[in-house]
């Protein structure tokens, strides 16, 4: 958009400037200089000048083609125009006034909340749509607001969506939709249905993190319009990694999950609704501080899982937890290799277990015990990728997931179902 802009205005002054040229050539006459019969580079120099002095350096066109004359008179008018409206679109820019900012809103997508899943979101957003981009957030930042301006060419606003002067302020009449990604369940909810009830047409989507919520909304009929970015990963692993590997192996396998947060959760409700899948599994093993509780907790709100799921309590980073965990892997005689996946929101401590769970066998004190940890299948959740962590990850042979690679290309799949253009 801001692009095309720019070539409009740049095809403009090339028209003022060349009009004013082919009239001096052609031999138009003023009244205050002697051109006819100069040379070229005198006709470019005082076609040039229009734009600073609009031709008062001239005098009027008394001569010449008649023609000449009246393309002449329109550069005398257009070129001061042209460089009016440049300086005063650069003073209103660098002021950025509230209602300048409100008339550069048109089809534009909304994206409230500038935290850590904002910014991955609108690096996600594909190209073709990054423009118009409003940012709405209660704190701006400077440093990050001009960033993106001119990495992304966002608007900021300083403001809270629920109340209704930033609401008018966003012009949502004519935006293509709006995307809400605070940190709190509740805002983005509110929010959502305050602006789906004020603009039934409007595309909005909404992030529950708490994916107990999330559930109840579903059983509600809620659903539609919200989205959960461990999710979105923990389906990405199920689709192109467990699934696959449990299909590979003749004997039963044993999955064992490390950390029982929003990520292992949703592992293990996509196993319950993929009964094939969880047919080719012994037995699942829980491992994190509260593990007995949560999965009480999920079982009450999802139902009884399968395979069988055994709890480990215990601080995973505390090698008697793996004594724990080998105990029961033990256990249940299994013939093949574990299939760990570490999803704590720790990724530290996930890469540290992944690197030493390839330890095979009992190992000294302060580190972890592992069984045929040599040969298991190992996947580290990470929030963001980067060389060191590929590094490791091809060093000790366990995969890394990276959130934050998985949610851009969700938005990238998805931006052009949820905000189509308007």
């Amino acid at each position: 958009m801001r692009a095309r802009g720019w070539l409009w205005r740049g095809g403009l002054l090339l028209l003022a400037f060349v009009a004013a040229l082919v009239a001096f050539r052609a031999g138009a006459v003023v009244s205050d200089r002697d051109l006819a019969g100069a040379p070229l580079h005198v006709h470019v120099y005082y076609a040039l000048g229009l734009f600073v002095l609009g031709g008062l350096d001239l005098g009027t066109p008394t001569g010449g083609p008649l023609w000449a004359q009246r393309v002449l008179w329109l550069s005398y008018f257009a070129a001061p125009l042209i460089t009016t409206g440049a300086v005063a679109e650069g003073v209103v820019r660098l002021l950025r006034p509230d209602w300048w900012l409100r008339w550069r809103m048109r089809d534009h997508l909304v994206v409230v909340g500038a935290g850590r899943l904002g910014l991955l979101f609108l690096e996600g957003l594909p190209r073709d749509r990054r423009r118009p981009i409003v940012v709405v957030d209660q704190e701006r930042p400077e440093s990050l607001a001009a960033e993106l301006r001119e990495r992304l060419g966002v608007l900021w606003i300083r403001g809270d969506v629920r109340k209704p002067a930033t609401l008018l302020a966003l012009a949502l009449g004519r935006a293509r939709g709006v995307v809400l990604l605070t940190g709190d369940d509740l805002v983005n909810l509110e929010a959502a249905s305050a602006i789906r009830d004020a603009h039934p047409k409007l595309p909005v989507v909404a992030h529950v993190a708490d994916l107990g919520l999330r559930r109840r909304l579903a059983e509600l009929g809620e659903e539609d319009g919200t989205f959960n970015a461990h999710r979105l990963a923990a389906r990405h692993l199920f689709e192109t990694g467990l699934a696959e590997r449990l299909r590979e192996t003749a004997e039963k396998d044993v999955l064992v999950l490390v950390g029982f947060g929003r990520f292992g959760q949703t592992i293990l409700e996509e196993l319950r609704t993929h009964r094939e899948i969880a047919d080719e599994l012994r037995a699942v093993v829980v491992v994190d501080r509260q593990a007995a509780k949560l999965l009480r907790f999920f079982t009450d709100e999802v139902g009884e899982a399968h395979p069988p799921v055994r709890a480990v309590d215990g601080d995973v980073a505390d090698p008697d937890t793996w004594r724990r965990v080998s105990e029961a892997l033990g256990g249940l005689e299994a013939t093949a290799p574990p299939f760990y996946v570490l999803g704590t929101d720790d990724d530290a401590l996930n890469l540290r277990v992944a690197m030493a769970l390839r330890r095979e066998g009992e190992v000294g004190e302060g580190e972890l015990v592992a069984v045929r940890g040599a040969h298991c299948h190992i996947v580290a959740r990470v929030f963001a990728p980067s060389s060191f962590t590929r590094a490791l990850g091809e060093r000790f042979d366990f995969r890394v997931l990276p959130i934050a690679e998985l949610l851009r290309a969700a938005v990238r799949e998805r931006a052009g179902r949820w905000f189509r253009r308007r």
